[in-house]
């Protein structure tokens, strides 16, 4: 219940934000708005919060005084903020007579360059619209949206532009078709009734199956079995992929029009389309992307060229389809937030450390919410940041996963939502994004 309250107060207060967006127009167009669009840094006090850094302000995108949605950010090898924007927005229009209608936004795709003090300096205007940073070792930015990558020089410059991958696994976006005439005969339509009746008895035997291996699951999260816990997990996976999702798929297709299956199957396949995030070493890169098929997350390692592409790891558990990765020295390294864990691979995928525990498994070092950590980056030392969707708290960790400390401790909406973090060179300033409030938070040390 109380997940459930959180995301309906994270929904309304979207909505809100929604509701102020419009206030700067739809009809401008895209070089027009990107020309509009200004950083702002907003600076204030927020009272003493747990940790080593305290609130100092906000930097955000603006029109006038109206936020624009950030979509992600991380902080280069300079320490300068590349905040990533564009693409689809919602917002509200009021008509003349007072009445309001959701209208669809094309906001320009862009990356703004802050300052570690929050002053905008530059912005790179791209093609695809950013979901994932990345900077390389040479200070190179890696940014990617919809099936693409894009490649640019520290000042901005695209060097080059490829698809993903993972997408010569999925199959074509489907034509949408006009709606039809029912043309079922009573016979159709009574058989499909006794299918549906019967489908409803195996969803009950699924899930029942599902809870118990769901009640292992957890008695050995408490018991700190990993190798149980790796193995339940796979085989809870398994039953979701071969079992519930298909019996869905069928469902949804006794109950649907072919318009309206259409529709479905192209915005999945708009979704299974996204780059999650990436991670960058001297040699290999790191995407990671949704599955062909299924819900669990997958990772890619490809050369720095972009070719010998391989999936090195498979599997990630992440709430409401959240999943990042990042990089360290030649190290991978993942939050996998549906298992409160902390993973540290190889460039050949194999897991060299795993750690991290709920709050309820230790109050001061776990981490809080339904699902977490979100996000990980890392401070000049290499060591590992992670952030808390919800909750709004960074703490650090070794590689190997020994607590340092608590950062910082923001007020951020809840919700099960993408959470970046980032760090200044000399460690003076911590950042977080609050997605839902369109703004990166600035904290400091005293």
């Amino acid at each position: 219940m109380r997940k459930i309250a959180l995301r309906k107060v994270a929904l309304s207060i979207a909505c809100v934000s929604l509701g102020l967006f419009f206030v700067f127009g739809i009809a401008a167009s895209q070089e027009s708005l990107l020309s509009r669009i200004a950083g702002v840094f907003t600076g204030s006090g927020n009272g003493a919060t747990p940790g080593t850094h305290q609130h100092k302000g906000t930097i955000s995108l603006a029109i006038s005084d109206q936020h624009v949605e950030i979509r992600t950010f991380c902080v280069d090898k300079k320490g300068r903020l590349l905040v990533a924007s564009g693409g689809t927005q919602f917002a509200y229009q009021t008509s003349p007579d007072g009445s309001y209608g959701l209208e669809q936004v094309e906001t320009p795709s862009s990356i703004h360059v802050f300052s570690p003090d929050g002053k905008e300096e530059a912005v790179w205007k791209i093609e695809v619209t950013p979901e994932a940073l990345a900077v390389g070792p040479d200070n190179t930015v890696y940014a990617a949206g919809m099936g693409k990558i894009v490649h640019l020089s520290e000042t901005g410059v695209v060097l080059k532009t490829v698809d993903s991958l993972h997408l010569e696994h999925l199959p074509p976006l489907p034509e949408i078709p006009g709606e039809t005439a029912d043309t079922e005969t009573a016979e159709q339509k009574a058989a499909k009734q006794k299918r549906l009746a019967e489908m409803q008895t195996e969803q009950q035997e699924i899930l029942k199956k599902y809870s118990e291996k769901y009640a292992e699951l957890q008695k050995a999260q408490q018991q700190k079995d990993e190798d149980a816990v790796i193995k339940l997990s796979a085989e809870i996976e398994t039953i979701l992929e071969t079992e519930y999702m298909p019996l869905m798929e069928e469902r949804q297709a006794l109950t649907t029009s072919p318009r309206q299956q259409a529709i479905a199957a192209r915005n999945s396949l708009l979704q299974a389309r996204s780059v999650k995030s990436i991670g960058v070493t001297d040699k290999h890169l790191f995407v990671c992307t949704p599955p062909a098929r299924g819900y669990a997350s997958e990772v890619w390692r490809l050369d720095k060229d972009f070719t010998n592409p391989k999936v090195i790891v498979r599997g990630l558990s992440g709430c409401c389809g959240q999943m990042n990765i990042s990089a360290v020295g030649d190290k991978l390294v993942i939050p996998e937030n549906g298992r409160f864990k902390v993973h540290v691979y190889d460039a050949e995928g194999n897991r060299l450390e795993s750690w991290g525990d709920n709050e309820q498994g230790n109050a001061k070092t776990g981490w809080g919410s339904c699902c977490n950590p979100m996000n990980v980056a890392f401070d000049a030392a290499g060591n590992v940041l992670t952030s808390e969707a919800s909750v709004g708290a960074i703490k650090r960790f070794t590689l190997d996963g020994t607590f340092i400390d608590q950062v910082a401790q923001s007020k951020i909406v809840p919700g099960c939502k993408h959470t970046p973090i980032g760090m200044s060179l000399d460690g003076s300033k911590a950042y977080i994004l609050d997605i839902t409030r369109r703004n990166i938070i600035v904290m400091e040390k005293p």
